[in-house]
Formats: C-alpha cells, structure tokens, sequence
C-alpha cells in the first residue's frame, strides 16, 4: 500500500479541523435554538456568537441572532444582525423581509420601505411585502401608496381576505367609507372568522350612520373577539374620533422630537414669527355644531404617557429651544355634512429664531357632546400622530 505524501496528510488534517468546526458550530446553534426556545435570549446570542466563531458566513446564525435581540428589545442589535444576513444572502428574500421588520419595530420607516420593496422585487408572488409595505403607507398618510399596495395583493391572491382588508381600512382612511365596505364586505365573506375585519366594517357602518348593520358585526365580534365587540360597541353609543385626514391637514403630525419650528413652514424662519396650522379630525357621529365650535371644548396639550407616547420621547436635549403650545385652538369649525372638525391653531417661533417642538406628541382632545347631547368615548376623544389613530 502506498503510503499518504505530504500533501494528502495536510489535506486530511485540513478536513478533520474542518469537519471538528463544523460539529462543534451546530452543537453551539443546537443550544442556541433550545435557548430561544425557554425563553433564555442572552443565553442563545451567547451560542450564536460561538456559531459565527467557528463559521462566519452562516446566514442562519444571523437570523436567529435577529430574532434574540428583537426578544429583548435591542432593536439597533437586532437590525445589525439581519443587515448581516442581508450581506451574505442578498438574493434571499426572507433576509430582507426579516430586516424590514426590523426597521419597523424601530420606527425606521424610510429603511423598512426600501427593505420590503426589494423583498417584493425578489419575491412578486409574495404577498407579505405589499401588504406590509401597504400598512406602512397607511400608517404614515400616504393612503394613495397604501391603495396601490393593496390591490397588488388582491391581484396576487385574489381568495386572501387580506388585500380587502387591507384596501377597506384605506378607503375609510380617505373617508370613502361607501368603497370601504364594499371592500371589507368581501373581505369577511372570503374569511367569516377575520375578526379585525368584521371590526373595519362595523366602523364603516358607524360613520355612515347605519348602525343597525354595525350593531350585527358587534354581535359577530362578540364570538370572535369580545375585546373588538365592546371597542366597536363603545363606537356605535358614544361619538368618538375615528380618524384624522391628513392630507386635509396643513400641519404634519408625523415629525418627532427636535423638529425645527423652521421646517414647519418657511414663513418662522424669521424669530418671532407665527403662522396658523391645522388639523382635520372625524367623528363617527353627527355632533353639536356648537359643542364643537366652542374652543374651550378643546385642548392641545403634550402627550404625558399610554397610547399617546411621550412628548420628546421623554428627553428634551434642548430645553431653552422648545416653544410654548397654545393650550386651546385660534378656531374650529364643524362640517356637518362629512362630520369633521377642524381644528386651527397658532405655532409661533421664539426671539432667536431656533424654536423646536415635537408634532408627533401634540394631543388634540375634544370634550364636547355629539347632536344628542351624548359625551365622548373616553377611549377615543384624544389624537396625535404618533399613536396614529384615536384614543
């Protein structure tokens, strides 16, 4: 027999190194997954990163280490993991679609878009990323966008009650509640049991006065989602907010902490100047016209905690820069026939000229009465944009 050369020897031991990585490293991701699996997170970033140790270029590794961090509420962690799986699998959809949400739960709306438009590049039979890409739309104000994504996911899958959902939510947003329930009537037929569905539409049937029809989808919430059925009941016997139209609006309420008073509008670049804003918030009920138009029945005030965020996130970094907020409107006015309030107000710039304020953490709150006398759903007599909706 003829004995190894040098050469064979060396490649052999390369193998068996090779080979002892290669164990050692799924013995680590074995351990890694029970980890997640209990709940133990630290424990299983601890076996991913002995993972990436031993095989550097393991997607996988990446994606569950995405997935610990996101647990733990390391978003800046979680998103440099999936940007690494994104480094080493550019073609997977799945690592741009795991990156995407990861973006979104960091509120990172402008990456989270370019992630899931790739997603939806790579992958066009996927319904996931137009309607992820849909909602995100929708929840930014760009309803047009958000229309358009919806129907690709009914042109992809027309059986998906999703896409009708989806589209439904964003007609009532627009306020064309007549083509929102023909839209969320198919969605519950497609899916009897979609109780987010059965919700939208009962809403719908709220804003266009039929509430016997909404009352039904209470009673079909009520098996399906209690929690739903008293939200939507509370909806069909107290006026409440439903919604704010924001392409009504002159102010933006998506802006965030240590927005420049400038960027508002070019007219309070200059100090001291002061410019009228405003905003157009829907109710579900016709109101009392004159409720509504007394400003006293109104308040702007700086969101303090729950639903409504905290104003600056709860750190003001300039505290000689922030403007005072007017505590009450200049003026509302009521549309009866679309029942919507709006709601004007005044923003001035301070003396130096470099005044900041947070838009997404003014709460508009009404307290006045609808036509027949009835008081505000303290669940949903207060906006601001970075809830999104009312509450």
């Amino acid at each position: 027999m003829e004995s190894m050369s040098g050469a064979d020897k060396l490649f052999a031991a390369f193998n068996d190194v090779q080979s002892q990585r290669q164990m050692t490293a799924n013995y680590a991701m074995n351990g890694a997954l029970q980890a997640m699996q209990d709940g133990n997170y630290d424990k299983a970033i601890s076996q991913l990163k002995r993972v990436l140790a031993l095989t550097p270029d393991s997607t996988d590794a990446y994606k569950y280490m995405g997935m610990a961090y996101s647990s733990l509420g390391k978003s800046t962690d979680a998103i440099a993991a999936y940007k690494n799986a994104v480094r080493l699998e550019p073609g997977l959809s799945s690592a741009h679609k795991d990156l995407g949400n990861a973006y979104l739960g960091a509120k990172r709306y402008s990456e989270a878009e370019k992630e899931f438009q790739t997603t939806a590049r790579i992958d066009p039979t996927s319904t996931y990323a137009p309607y992820t890409l849909g909602f995100l739309y929708l929840n930014t104000g760009r309803e047009q966008e958000a229309e358009t994504e919806f129907k690709k996911v009914i042109a992809i899958d027309r059986k998906d009650a999703h896409g009708y959902y989806g589209l439904g939510m964003t007609y009532s947003k627009m306020g064309k509640y007549d083509a929102a329930i023909e839209q969320l009537q198919i969605a519950v037929k497609s899916d009897k049991d979609f109780a987010l569905a059965h919700s939208e539409l009962g809403k719908a049937y709220a804003a266009t006065a039929q509430k016997d029809k909404a009352q039904v989808e209470v009673d079909t919430l009520s098996t399906l989602d209690p929690s739903l059925a008293d939200e939507l009941g509370g909806i069909l016997f107290s006026p409440a907010f439903i919604t704010n139209i924001y392409k009504e609006n002159s102010f933006n309420t998506i802006l965030g902490p240590g927005t420049r008073v400038a960027d508002l509008d070019p007219s309070l670049a200059s100090p001291s100047a002061s410019k009228d804003f405003s905003m157009v918030l829907q109710f579900n009920a016709e109101m009392d016209a004159v409720s509504v138009q007394n400003v006293a029945n109104w308040s702007i005030s700086k969101a303090a905690s729950g639903k409504g965020g905290i104003y600056n996130n709860g750190i003001t970094l300039n505290p000689d820069a922030e403007i005072a907020i007017p505590p009450t409107p200049l003026m509302v006015t009521y549309d009866a026939t679309k029942m919507q309030a709006t709601v004007t107000f005044t923003i001035s710039q301070n003396e130096t000229g470099d005044g900041v304020l947070d838009p997404s953490h003014l709460v508009f709150k009404f307290s006045g009465t609808d036509i027949n006398g009835k008081t505000m759903d303290p669940g949903a007599d207060e906006f601001d944009g970075f809830a999104l909706r009312p509450f």
